[in-house]
């Protein structure tokens, strides 16, 4: 049985043993894992991957500059540390992007948010053709939430994302490694927790994880040698916390044994 076999028997038997409302979507250079990969999710966190991408966008267009000094908004709860400071701090939009992604900030995310409009963040996940992603509200929004709107994704969509994050050819040096200095600083993984705990000095990765009560994703990119994988995995109905995110790190110990 080859390696990539081996983990698609793993992670499904995972799925199995977990029975948990889960949906996982894997793409390798030697081929794709998929179940409910088109199944809608609440995005929580994984909805800044997309935003990530948009200002970056923008950043190459020369309508947003990351230098440019920036007065605090308003601040949200939540996630993140800029709640937490001293009212009116002053920032960069690259340091607002980047406590956005590592700490999943939510006071840093609307401010960019406001920055960029939802519409062009929108337009720009539809130019991909990503049917299941839409930004509908900013984050903790509460009468947005209780109106029942929400942010939205599919592990197929997620995928896509990293796989337009990955691609070298779409953006200029200066973005790329960017995104990947943002990517490999996670405060919250998953998927790539265990390679953090040990010396891989020949792997490269990168992750953005989502959560909201009943809910936790993750996903991530692993690249080695002349290997790669792109994986989402999306929960939701989660009687705790705490058993999505064991179903989540062991699908990252099954990636880890495929791509080392």
């Amino acid at each position: 049985m080859s390696k990539l076999e081996v983990m698609k028997q793993a992670v499904n038997e995972l799925l199995q043993q977990h029975c948990l409302d889960a949906a996982v979507h894997i793409e390798t250079d030697e081929g794709i894992l998929s179940v409910n990969s088109h199944q809608v999710f609440s995005s929580a966190s994984l909805i800044k991957v997309p935003i990530l991408l948009t200002a970056l966008r923008e950043v190459e267009k020369g309508r947003l500059h990351l230098e440019e000094e920036v007065k605090g908004g308003l601040s949200v709860g939540g996630a993140g540390v800029l709640s937490a400071l001293s009212p009116n701090p002053s920032f960069t939009w690259k340091d607002i992007l980047t406590l956005m992604m590592i700490v999943s900030d939510n006071s840093a995310t609307n401010w960019i948010i406001d920055r960029l409009e939802m519409e062009t963040i929108n337009r720009l996940i539809k130019s991909l053709n990503l049917e299941q992603t839409c930004l509908n509200r900013k984050m903790m929004d509460f009468q947005a939430i209780e109106r029942g709107v929400n942010n939205l994704t599919s592990a197929y969509d997620m995928v896509q994302l990293l796989r337009v994050m990955k691609d070298k050819g779409r953006w200029i040096k200066d973005s790329y490694m960017l995104m990947e200095s943002i990517m490999a600083k996670q405060q919250f993984t998953l998927l790539t927790a265990e390679l953090e705990e040990e010396s891989h000095p020949n792997i490269s990765y990168g992750s953005k994880s989502g959560s909201l009560q009943g809910v936790q994703h993750d996903c991530a990119y692993f690249c080695h040698e002349n290997k790669y994988v792109l994986a989402a995995v999306l929960t939701a109905n989660l009687p705790n916390q705490m058993i999505g995110k064991q179903l989540i790190s062991e699908i990252g110990m099954a990636i880890k044994r495929y791509i080392i």
